[in-house]
């Protein structure tokens, strides 16, 4: 969904200066969305304010800058600028997630049947209900506490050997487990990641989830859960094997391992960033592991506070 080389289009004039401060409740979801090329509901806009004002209210403030040609409005959808293409990509997008829906569960259902998975959730486009031409099927996982790097290596392993490393349909780039399930990064780019979060399979960890992280609330106060999925994984005759053959004490140690062994070939091959980065993109604890090579939230962030401070400047 993201489109990293896409830069936000921005209508400075001096005329408009004030009228934009005074409505930046509307661009800020305007301006965070276009960076994805994605063109906004008046619901969303109301889910992904950052204000206290209600939908009416956001209403009535769209109806006043579409009549002075500050945003557009093309069916139901706002834009910062006209673009028909994205609406377009949006409702193709929005068709093939329907479509596709049968295999994201059968994914589910495979990973749900691996050893020490607790909570899965989708993550980036799927979670907002859009399969486009570069969509990967991305998941936030849930562990058993010491266990993260165990399971995350049994499912890297299976997705070399049996998916020949197919990142399309087996995306696993962040995992937490659960006995620290806060999120330690606190901004608008993790809050709308969590707010979006599609739950498909362990609810309850899931809720728990969603209360420690309840800071998200700060930032997006509309939002509300989404219904779970609550799909049943497969029968695993291998999850039973493993999680009770392997006592705790050893599984702790192989984990760890793990951990060491992942973050020893990380630093190898990424570590030229500067460690603040490296820390950030390849979060490498006991009870998280983060993948996230390009850096996304800072780029995200960078485009978001470049769009803030230009468009609705004083």
């Amino acid at each position: 969904m993201i489109n990293l080389e896409n830069e936000i289009v921005l209508h400075r004039t001096a005329k408009n200066v004030s009228i934009q401060e005074e409505y930046k409740f509307i661009f800020e979801p305007l301006i965070y969305f276009s960076i994805f090329s994605f063109p906004l509901t008046l619901d969303e806009i109301y889910k992904y304010n950052q204000s206290s004002k209600t939908k009416e209210e956001i209403k009535k403030a769209l109806n006043i800058l579409v009549a002075k040609h500050l945003i557009y409005n093309t069916s139901k959808y706002y834009q910062l600028e006209e673009n028909l293409n994205q609406i377009n990509n949006r409702l193709i997008g929005e068709n093939n997630y329907e479509r596709k829906k049968k295999r994201i569960k059968n994914v589910v259902k495979l990973i749900a049947s691996f050893p020490y998975v607790e909570s899965i959730n989708l993550s980036g486009s799927l979670s907002k209900g859009v399969w486009g031409k570069e969509t990967d099927i991305d998941f936030f996982i849930i562990t058993k506490k010491n266990k993260l790097w165990l399971c995350r290596t049994l499912l890297i392993l299976f997705k070399k050997i049996f998916l020949f490393n197919n990142k399309k349909y087996f995306c696993i780039n962040y995992l937490i487990s659960d006995d620290n399930l806060i999120i330690p990064d606190k901004n608008i780019f993790t809050a709308t990641e969590i707010s979006t979060l599609q739950n498909v399979y362990g609810t309850s960890i899931f809720e728990l989830f969603i209360k420690e992280n309840n800071w998200s609330k700060s930032f997006l106060p509309n939002t509300i859960q989404k219904e779970s999925w609550n799909i049943k994984p497969f029968t695993s005759i291998f999850k039973k094997i493993v999680e009770n053959l392997l006592s705790d004490n050893f599984s702790n140690k192989l984990d760890t391992f793990l951990l060491n062994q992942t973050l020893k070939q990380w630093k190898n091959k990424f570590g030229s960033s500067n460690k603040n980065n490296f820390d950030l993109n390849f979060r490498s604890l006991k009870s998280s592991s983060k993948h996230h090579p390009r850096g996304f939230q800072n780029v995200v962030l960078g485009k978001y506070n470049k769009g803030i401070s230009e468009y609705c400047k004083k």
